[in-house]
């Protein structure tokens, strides 16, 4: 790792990166954030700024601040022709971000070919996106000025309209969002570009829980080709325009010239179904591929050898096992012993696949929130790796000699390395007698057995989010469709963080819940992982502040 880490250094120096780039590479190799921060900081001191550069941090991403209307910023460079080769884990799933239900829809494609009304900033919290403003008139009112001359496209214009159609659509869909549709009573247009959002109660986290996840569509098209036709040909007001989608082979967009910040610089991209890290890894050196997703951690040391590198970053996406004693399986009856499930924390080594599978790109968790995420507690400890106490609990339960029982993994999804993940579970269960059947599941259609709740009674799952509320409402909630575990006090904690407006009312109530989690034992909390990207050294590109691949301001080199 030295001699890397010594190459970042001399190109932090040389100006080839900006900090930014040399934090998220650095953390890449397996340093943590803060170690990363200091090693940038003894290097900054030993070297002094480039000439014509300022000693401070890089600009942050356009997409990530306050976004300037189009007159007041100047667009890109001019654009260049060129195809951004992208070879992703899983397949898609919908076009359309009407039920939003897929996490690589959202990370890849919708963020390129639509936009939202809010954008993620450096932060973590939510500022200007298609909504220039907004303002909060009650507990149940806001109000969102919309940002003036951007257009879908079509050609049709975006405004209030535009917004309350999206809204509407939400609402009378049997299955629109479940992030949005509960969220939003009514939509009402004020002016061409005002609208005002009424929600069915105090709402802390709207933008974050419900907003974030509403990307506009153009009405008239929208019910013109009704939702089949849209979904076979999208459009949105994003800087790349749907061209094909050949299922299970690629996905493409190309440039829309006319986007409200400036045309792309590049002109294509097409991102490739490629399931198998081995095999996107081999595209990326034969330069078949110009970024490449889900990176294993195994992989970094070797892009340079092939003129890439690796990109990234911790995120608030957390790893899991759910428990679902109910499961059709007919194995998960031990499961509602609250001691079994509390056996089987105790029983799986999580510091050993971080170290010896993840090779440190990922940090431990107690509970559902990540420690990225607003509301999480550090006083809420992990189990300690406890074979002998996992043994206790289980004869204690009534099972000296454990059990059989399925455990289901996604493959192509977001989680890294979920094979070996699901099989070091394996085997440290099996050590305690615990004897699980490892199914893996193509991750499209584990979205389809999760909403069926069809899966086995211990499934790896992820979840994303900034504030713990997500992760706990996802997890717990009677009134969310895909949540396993609910009880009438997570239902009043719920409930309590969120409709209150004090973030110290909020705070408390989200660490009675990680501490409720915990003595439970519903779940069984892994790790928050860093998301890596492999990317080729022509291909100038960094992930926004989301953790999602926006290729806006992405360029080619040569």
């Amino acid at each position: 790792m030295t001699e890397h880490l010594n190459h970042l250094r001399t190109r932090l120096a040389r100006g080839d990166i900006s900090r930014r780039q040399f934090l998220q590479q650095a953390i890449a190799l397996g340093l943590s954030a803060s170690a990363a921060l200091a090693f940038l900081q003894a290097c900054t001191q030993q070297q002094p700024p480039a000439p014509g550069q300022s000693s401070g941090t890089a600009a942050p991403n356009t997409r990530a601040a306050a976004v300037p209307t189009p007159t007041e910023k100047p667009a890109p460079t001019a654009a260049t022709d060129g195809t951004v080769r992208i070879g992703s884990s899983a397949e898609f799933n919908l076009m359309d971000p009407l039920t939003n239900s897929f996490l690589n829809d959202f990370n890849l494609l919708y963020v390129n070919l639509y936009d939202q009304l809010v954008f993620r900033q450096e932060d973590g919290s939510l500022g200007p996106g298609l909504a220039e403003s907004w303002s909060l008139n009650s507990p149940t009112e806001w109000d969102f000025k919309l940002r003036q001359g951007v257009k879908f496209q079509n050609g049709e214009p975006f405004n209030a309209e535009a917004v309350k159609f999206t809204l509407d659509r939400f609402l009378q869909a049997d299955d629109g969002s479940p992030f949005v549709k509960p969220s939003i009573q009514e939509a009402k247009v004020l002016d061409e570009y005002t609208v005002r959002v009424t929600t069915p109660k105090p709402d802390p986290i709207f933008l974050e829980n419900s907003l974030y996840y509403v990307f506009p569509v153009p009405p008239k098209y929208t019910e013109e080709v009704g939702r089949e036709g849209f979904s076979k040909h999208p459009v949105g007001t994003g800087p790349f325009k749907f061209v094909e989608w050949a299922k299970g082979d690629h996905l493409t967009l190309e440039r829309f010239p006319d986007y409200w910040q400036g045309a792309p610089k590049i002109e294509r991209v097409t991102f490739k179904i490629i399931p198998e890290i081995a095999t996107r890894v081999a595209g990326l050196q034969a330069g078949e591929l110009d970024l490449i997703m889900q990176l294993t951690p195994d992989q970094i040391p070797t892009l340079e050898s092939f003129n890439a590198r690796a990109v990234g970053a911790p995120v608030p996406r957390i790893i899991y096992l759910i428990t679902f004693p109910d499961s059709p399986t007919g194995s998960g009856t031990p499961l509602k012993d609250k001691r079994v499930r509390q056996a089987l924390n105790y029983a799986i080594n999580v510091d050993s696949i971080i170290k010896n599978i993840l090779l440190g790109q990922a940090t431990r968790i107690a509970t559902l929130a990540p420690p990225l995420a607003f509301g999480y507690d550090p006083n809420v400890t992990p189990y300690p790796y406890d074979p002998d106490k996992a043994k206790q609990l289980l004869a204690d339960a009534g099972f000296p000699d454990g059990f059989n029982i399925d455990l289901d993994v996604p493959t192509g999804g977001n989680p890294l390395k979920p094979v070996e993940v699901g099989q070091a579970i394996a085997a440290d269960l099996g050590k305690v007698g615990v004897n699980p059947n490892l199914r893996t599941i193509e991750a499209a259609s584990y979205i389809t057995y999760r909403n069926e709740k069809k899966m086995a009674p211990l499934f790896l799952w992820n979840w994303y989010g900034y504030d713990a509320h997500l992760q706990m409402w996802g997890g717990l909630s009677p009134d969310f469709k895909f949540a396993f575990w609910s009880d009438p006090r997570t239902s009043e904690l719920l409930e309590k963080e969120a409709t209150s407006m004090d973030p110290k009312e909020r705070q408390a109530a989200l660490a009675e819940l990680q501490q409720i989690v915990k003595d439970e034992s519903w779940f069984v909390p892994l790790y928050q992982q860093n998301e890596i990207y492999g990317v080729s050294n022509r291909l100038a590109w960094e992930r926004d502040y989301g953790g999602h691949v926006w290729l806006w301001d992405a360029s080619l080199k040569g």
